[in-house]
């Protein structure tokens, strides 16, 4: 990964923290062990994935672009509530483990966040990249997300051609995805088999770096 890229990876942990700490502490208030709290970030991010996969006008060329972004960050967005429910609170530790759980990839040697969120040192490679106002399928994505969200999608959109290794669910679920009529439904399948294997991996990972924090 580029410093470039893992700045816009940091712009969406700090974009997503707000609704990603929302999330950790309805979870926790819910009561349970550490498994059924974590259990229920996976559900709450899994209704966010149907909601908003589900809304109308995304038929045309941007559909699967969007429908992955729509995957991406509600991945992203669950990494951080996990990181909130374990009191994970380092910058840099909360992207990295976005980088490598939802883009398959790992930050630069010696990269360290950087006190300004908005501007890399190469101006032509903006921290944010243009999203598709002119679009009308993003257009609607953006009426129907809740504005908590926005940001967080927004910022993922900038690291967009970085998400094609993120975790989408078994092989069979994935070509499922490209079925006509079903395709939603396999798409789904595959984001919810996703999110749950990347909640049993950070979860593993946040246990060991609080065992050697002691």
């Amino acid at each position: 990964m580029r410093t470039a890229d893992a700045d816009r990876v940091l712009a969406f942990v700090r974009a997503g923290a707000a609704p990603a700490r929302r999330a950790a502490e309805q979870a926790a208030r819910a009561g349970g062990d550490a498994d059924a709290q974590a259990e229920r970030l996976v559900g709450h991010w899994r209704r966010e994935v149907a909601v908003l996969t589900a809304a109308p006008g995304f038929a045309g060329r941007l559909s699967d672009v969007l429908v992955d972004l729509v995957g991406a960050t509600a991945q992203g967005l669950l990494v951080l509530s996990l990181c909130a429910l374990a009191g994970e609170d380092d910058e840099a530790e909360r992207t990295r483990l976005v980088a490598e759980h939802v883009l398959g990839d790992r930050l630069p040697d010696g990269w360290r966040p950087g006190t300004e969120p908005a501007e890399p040192a190469v101006a032509a490679e903006p921290v944010m990249a243009a999203v598709p106002d002119d679009d009308p399928a993003w257009r609607r994505l953006a009426t129907r997300a809740p504005s908590a969200l926005l940001g967080a999608l927004r910022t993922m959109w900038a690291v967009r051609r970085l998400t094609g290794d993120r975790a989408e669910g078994r092989l069979w679920q994935r070509a499922l995805a490209y079925v006509p009529v079903v395709g939603v439904v396999g798409r789904l399948t595959g984001e919810r088999h996703a999110l749950a294997g990347i909640a049993r991996d950070v979860r593993a990972e946040l246990a060991g770096g609080q065992t050697r924090k002691r």
